[in-house]
């Protein structure tokens, strides 16, 4: 007898259906939103994927030569085919661009709870505008999503932060460049960044000393030192935080709030 592919599922007609409503939910607010749905195909040039993402990629990739002698690959994500169907038509594609897409991907990983090799993914960008205020309509747009499900404030926030500021903030703790990357992708799984990230996982990356001037640095801005002060060389960071922050409450998105210490969120108020 045999039986699905490691990391990929079955949908039978109750699973199907209940994927079914949830997509529905998914593609009728996207529209609220006055977002168009678009496509592109399942198969695309391998070097497109390597051009953004380098050669390491591929070997988390499902690719292949064709019968033409072509490198192709199973998408892994939809960012570079947007941003290939965007670039072919973009001066006759009128600005701002506001695209959604619901498709399966495919990545070939060691399957585990939650991550399979196949997986479904719902994308909605905005392309053409700097304002934050399409940062702020695309929280709104998954605000909106997850109530149509059902949930309300007592069951999600939405945290806003921001990398570049975290990345200041590790420059100021003398961080090495070479150990910012996984420091960051450490305080990207936190709940409520350094203050409860993994200190062993800390010490791992950076070393005793290291982890200690982090703690000490974050301790000293919890304790009211001015964050401006940390980003003084790129002011910018703060100020689109704070900007979107503004967007987020003039839309009454309830369920947002600063991913930051109650001092930086001062801080950014005073700007």
């Amino acid at each position: 007898m045999f039986e699905h592919l490691p990391g990929f599922r079955d949908f039978y007609p109750d699973a199907l259906a209940r994927r079914t409503h949830l997509f529905a939910i998914f593609r009728e607010s996207a529209r609220r939103f006055d977002f168009q749905e678009f496509d592109a195909p399942i198969l695309e040039p391998l070097e497109l994927y390597l051009e953004k993402s380098g050669e390491e990629i591929a070997s988390q990739l499902f690719h292949f030569t064709d019968q033409g002698g072509r490198q192709v690959a199973l998408r892994p994500e939809l960012t570079p085919s947007l941003a290939r169907l965007a670039s072919a038509k973009a001066g006759s594609l009128k600005r701002p661009i506001k695209w959604f897409h619901l498709g399966e991907h495919f990545r070939y990983e060691r399957p585990q709870k939650g991550r399979l090799r196949s997986f479904f993914q719902f994308n909605a960008d905005i392309l053409g505008e700097s304002d934050s205020a399409a940062d702020a309509e695309l929280i709104a747009l998954l605000v909106s999503i997850l109530v149509e499900c059902g949930l309300g404030p007592e069951h999600f926030r939405v945290r806003l932060s921001d990398r570049v500021t975290w990345s200041l903030f590790l420059e100021s703790c003398k961080i090495p460049e070479d150990k910012k990357g996984e420091l960051l992708n450490v305080i990207d799984k936190s709940e409520e960044g350094l203050v409860l990230a993994d200190g062993d996982v800390i010490v791992g990356i950076v070393g005793e000393d290291g982890s200690q001037m982090i703690i000490r640095s974050n301790q000293s801005i919890d304790g009211g030192k001015a964050w401006k002060e940390v980003v003084c060389d790129n002011p910018h960071s703060f100020e689109a935080l704070h900007a979107l922050n503004g967007e987020a409450n003039m839309m009454k998105i309830e369920e947002v709030r600063l991913g930051l210490a109650d001092s930086a969120k001062e801080e950014l108020a005073g700007l």
